[in-house]
């Protein structure tokens, strides 16, 4: 009898994820201004930087066809919220199973403390979604936001467990799908510091910066036409839309302030109060990205915009589990 609830366990909470995931996806489209139609990001007619962002509409309209055909999507739209089910059920499966081997340093050491931090690591993530992207007040939908959170817990946990040919794999993937993976050779640099060293670090480094560019100028020249019509929106040939002012007012604004707070589901106050209590030597200095990415949005990103800061809600919830359940006595 124990063996058959073990086995129905996982099952059940699949369905969870699933019900989760279909609830979100629906939210998260239909309570949310879609600025660039899915259409044109398909069609590869959209303006720049939002046509950067390439992975998903390349992969919508290559997949569509077959969609079609086994009657699982009638139209690209129902292309696109079929994706992004897809990518809210993968990022939970992925997060669920990633988890242990991001916080503890042998999971299969501990098999209790192995579920705690697959079980809290879900219900952390599930709880903290929606105020990135269903709960302020004005939300908008860019169908590279979820897989950008999917693709960096990959690259983190490749890069933890040195899988150089996945983590570069996943880096130039997701490279395609938005540029914030620059952000897991932050990760490298951080993490790597003290124990690599300096010039092997210099290489690994500058290699993942090169390859990062190389991406980068690809995608400008395949469509360097599209900046033409996103003067009015995005500065230097439609690259980046310089925030630094606006960011400024936004931050004069007291009702700017209340929204950040809520950031990562207000996780961050919890984080800040056990940082002293996380002694992992590398998920540690990995937590340092947070902070540093917040700085960088200042320029490229709407601060009052929750959704801009989701790739780093997996790091603020491994730092929680980090100085809570791998503390335990």
């Amino acid at each position: 009898m124990s063996r058959i609830k073990f086995l129905l366990l996982p099952v059940g909470f699949l369905l969870v994820c699933g019900i989760y995931a279909n609830n979100f996806s629906r939210l998260h489209i239909q309570g949310s201004v879609q600025y660039v139609p899915f259409a044109k990001l398909v069609n590869g007619r959209a303006d720049t930087p939002f046509q950067y962002r390439f992975l998903i509409p390349w992969l919508a309209r290559t997949s569509h066809p077959y969609l079609e055909h086994l009657h699982l999507a009638d139209s690209i739209d129902e292309t696109k919220d079929l994706f992004e089910f897809s990518f809210v059920f993968a990022l939970l499966g992925v997060f669920i199973y990633c988890s242990p081997y991001l916080v503890l340093n042998d999971p299969q050491s501990n098999i209790r403390r192995n579920s705690l931090v697959r079980w809290a690591a879900a219900w952390l993530l599930m709880l903290a979604l929606p105020f990135h992207y269903i709960l302020p007040l004005k939300t908008y939908y860019y169908p590279s936001d979820i897989p950008a959170i999917l693709f960096f817990v990959l690259g983190l946990t490749f890069l933890r467990q040195k899988k150089w040919s996945l983590y570069y794999l996943i880096f130039i993937i997701g490279t395609f799908n938005r540029e914030t993976t620059i952000f897991l050779s932050i990760v490298y640099l951080l993490t790597s510091w003290k124990s690599t060293p300096r010039h092997k670090l210099a290489i690994y480094f500058t290699l993942q910066v090169l390859t990062w560019l190389a991406i980068k100028i690809l995608l400008w020249w395949m469509f360097k036409n599209n900046a033409s019509e996103s003067v009015w929106y995005a500065d230097a040939m439609g690259m980046f839309k310089y925030s630094w002012s606006q960011n400024l007012e936004f931050l004069s604004d007291p009702q700017t302030i209340v929204n950040l707070f809520s950031v990562y589901g207000y996780l961050w106050i919890p984080l800040i109060a056990l940082w002293k209590d996380i002694r992992d030597q590398w998920l540690r200095p990995a937590l340092l990205t947070i902070p540093l990415f917040h700085l960088a949005m200042l320029i490229p990103g709407e601060i009052n915009e929750l959704r801009i800061y989701g790739e780093m809600l997996p790091l603020v919830i491994l730092g929680i589990l980090a100085g809570t359940i791998t503390n335990e006595k």
